[in-house]
């Protein structure tokens, strides 16, 4: 290379140093996050019309009442999975009591009359007429002990039930998920916010800049109760925890679970006395969803107040069972938000900013859209699919180990639903805030073009609530 060719080469690269520079620091975030992700951002549309928008808004307001009873069968899913677990572990217990008067030979008239109590109660439950042949009155004070065997068996198929009705459950909750919630839903949500983006910077500006109330401006964009006035740089913060910590989340819930899954399946495959309390023992040690996010992430995680809440472990250390028992407890953070308080900079806008934030908003909309059409949404159907596996599965094997191991092993198959639900609650959430930021962000940049009207957000001289 010539002196003449490495001194262009010097000032070219000096040149661009300098232009990226001079970047605002959200533009330079933002390249970096389209970078990082691979992102495809829709060109804007210079002939877009009103129609393609309420087509795009229609479209989209379709979807959502859709996506709008899945949270309450998700929820329902989880009781499902309490109660159907508390009445197993009571048929379990109530078993061992009688298995021991069998080996025993010492049958109680009292324990055969508790046991009629709850057959009946159990047959009433899904509606069976009677008992059948674990009727008591079929059996007399010299027949007790083939009574005693006779309800095992009873107790064991109710049991059998009530598993398959769990397994049922969340089979029914994997398919409602895989028709209403899926990447198709998010992109209709992506094509309005984008074709809202677009009339933005098709329309003209008003003759003034408009300028808004900080505190009425906060509500959907502070962080942790904090606002600067600069929305653009809201929307960049956003965009880089989802890009970052909440991509993290979002994998690491997936591989936690998968992991519990493996475990369980492996404790009934290769388990065994002796043998399947280690290999249950191994769920202990992966890495809990929890700790993956940065501390400034349960302050304030995302855009409106929504953070990130630490539960507190009621694990003991070294006494495993108590540790199975709360990773449904503290395995998964829960999603918290703060409501605004206390005042903000008025936020004044013109027409250049307005674009500004419309051109943002596609890129967050591109972003919340490729962490849809990853495996995001599809973990959680498939974590639904392998419980209603997994719990037969665990029940069929209950008789290859000890009952103590088996009893370990089924309480952290039985917390396999509420995980589902915090996995889904998380995901939802998160997907949603993003989506709900984005038309926050769109609605008040409209306020500067000539289509903004006068009834979004409160102007500087409106009088104060």
């Amino acid at each position: 290379m010539s002196k003449l060719q490495q001194y262009l080469l010097r000032v070219s690269n000096e040149d661009a140093e300098a232009e990226l520079a001079a970047l605002p620091a959200e533009v330079v975030e933002q390249n970096e996050i389209i970078q990082e992700q691979e992102l495809e951002i829709p060109e804007p549309d210079a002939e877009i019309t009103p129609e393609i928008v309420d087509d795009a808004e229609f479209e989209a307001e379709e979807a959502a009442e859709e996506l709008e009873e899945l949270p309450a069968a998700v929820e329902e899913g989880s009781e499902v999975e309490e109660m159907v677990t508390d009445e197993i572990t009571s048929i379990e217990e109530f078993v061992q009591v009688m298995r021991h008067g069998v080996r025993t030979k010492a049958f109680s008239p009292q324990t055969a009359a508790l046991a009629q109590q709850r057959l009946t109660r159990l047959a009433a439950m899904f509606g069976d007429e009677g008992t059948g042949k674990a009727s008591l009155e079929n059996f007399n004070g010299e027949s007790l002990g083939e009574y005693y065997n006779v309800s095992i068996e009873a107790f064991e198929g109710f049991a059998k039930r009530l598993s398959d009705t769990l397994a049922g459950a969340a089979d029914a909750l994997a398919s409602k998920l895989k028709m209403k919630w899926n990447p198709e839903t998010y992109g209709k949500f992506a094509a309005e916010m984008n074709a809202k983006a677009d009339q933005i910077l098709a329309a003209t500006g008003k003759d003034e800049p408009v300028t808004l109330k900080g505190k009425h401006v906060a509500w959907d964009f502070q962080f942790g109760g904090k606002f600067d006035g600069n929305i653009v740089a809201a929307l960049t913060k956003d965009m880089r925890f989802m890009s970052g910590p909440g991509a993290a989340l979002i994998k690491g819930t997936d591989d936690y679970l998968s992991g519990i899954i493996a475990i369980l399946e492996e404790g009934v495959k290769d388990g065994g006395k002796g043998k399947t309390g280690d290999i249950v023992a191994k769920v202990l040690q992966l890495k809990r969803p929890v700790d993956i996010l940065p501390e400034e992430a349960f302050t304030g995680a995302m855009a409106g107040g929504l953070k990130f809440v630490k539960k507190a472990s009621k694990g003991k250390e070294g006494d495993n069972r108590s540790n199975y028992k709360d990773i449904a407890r503290s395995a998964l953070p829960d999603i918290d938000g703060d409501r605004w308080k206390g005042d903000a900079p008025d936020v004044t806008l013109d027409k250049a900013t307005a674009d500004k934030i419309a051109r943002t908003c596609k890129t967050y909309a591109a972003l919340a859209l490729k962490l849809a059409n990853g495996s995001a949404l599809k973990s959680v159907e498939d974590f639904y699919r392998h419980i209603a596996d997994v719990q037969k599965r665990v029940r069929a094997g209950a008789n290859t180990t000890t009952w103590g191991e088996n009893k370990d092993l089924n309480i952290v198959a039985s917390s396999l639903m509420a995980l589902g639900q915090q996995q889904f609650t998380l995901l939802f959430t998160m997907m949603h805030t993003a989506f709900n930021t984005i038309e926050s962000a769109l609605y008040t940049a409209e306020k500067a073009t000539s289509k903004g009207g006068d009834k979004a957000i409160a102007p500087a001289d409106a009088k104060a609530e």
